[in-house]
């Protein structure tokens, strides 16, 4: 597999947006442990470059350009008063992405929800019996609370509970 970074010109089949390198110095800051295989790292790569996007319909503005593979660029996307330019991924994404992979290698699901599964179940008498959770840190939508909590930046007032979204063009 080969990584194809977005560096916010809307790269034809982009399928992250940091490179694997950058995910090793991003997890050995932290004291992560990441597969020692290229392939192994850059399908987690993969993998949560699309969780990321799947928060598509909660990041602020749209595309800038309907066509691009990947959810950034967008469109004036503020941060802390800052706008971003629209040929640049925040770095927000970056972080959210590495953490996210971070958390995928050492077993934390990112397609799972946070409700533990059901290990056995029994009909007479009604008994269920659920796996043990992987971990308290899974989000309602799948993923680490703290890879969410570095996307959040770059949702819309509407996601995070404000109610009313407004865009100026």
């Amino acid at each position: 597999m080969t990584l194809v970074i977005e560096d916010g010109t809307g790269v034809t089949g982009a399928n992250s947006y940091v490179t694997a390198e950058a995910v090793r110095a991003y997890a050995d800051l932290r004291g992560a442990i990441l597969p020692e295989s290229d392939s192994e790292l850059e399908a987690l790569i993969v993998l949560a470059c699309d969780w990321v996007d799947s928060f598509r319909s909660a990041f602020q503005s749209r595309k800038t350009d309907p066509e691009q593979d990947r959810q950034f660029p967008r469109w004036r996307v503020v941060t802390d008063g800052y706008i971003w330019p629209n040929d640049s991924i925040p770095s927000m994404v970056i972080s959210a992405q590495s953490q996210a992979v971070v958390d995928s290698a050492t077993g934390v699901s990112l397609t799972t929800t946070g409700e533990a599964q059901v290990k056995r179940e029994k009909v007479d008498k009604i008994e269920v019996e659920y796996f043990e959770k992987t971990t308290g840190t899974l989000t309602s939508t799948g993923g680490s609370i703290t890879a969410e909590k570095l996307l959040e930046p770059l949702f819309s007032a509407t996601r995070i509970g404000f109610g009313i979204s407004t865009e100026r063009y």
